[in-house]
């Protein structure tokens, strides 16, 4: 098995803190955020998404394929709020961002 050790951000940062203010417009206005506070969001976020795709080819491989599909991705994403603590023991509730709002996961 070969081991990917970047340790760079993949998603452009841009992006990721538009989308980080337009969730935190749902549930106040006039936040301010310190832009380390942005990172540790997003470090968050890409070590989720990792570990969730190594989650979804786990099953990709236990059905004999190469290719992750829909179906491949764990139930227990499949929930309303991702619930992530950074390293800074500060403790956020992603919401929106990585639920899936299916009910059923797809079969």
């Amino acid at each position: 098995m070969v081991a990917f050790l970047n340790t760079e951000l993949l998603i452009r940062k841009l992006p990721f803190q538009r989308l980080v203010r337009k969730i935190a417009e749902d549930f106040t206005t006039d936040l301010r955020f310190q832009s380390s506070a942005v990172i540790s969001l997003q470090e968050a976020a890409e070590a989720y998404l990792v570990g969730l795709f190594q989650d979804t080819n786990l099953c990709a491989i236990h059905a004999k394929r190469v290719t992750i599909m829909p179906r491949d991705i764990p139930p227990d994403v499949f929930v309303e709020n991702v619930h992530v603590v950074s390293i800074t023991q500060y403790s956020y509730t992603l919401r929106s961002v990585f639920s899936i709002t299916h009910s059923q996961p797809y079969r």
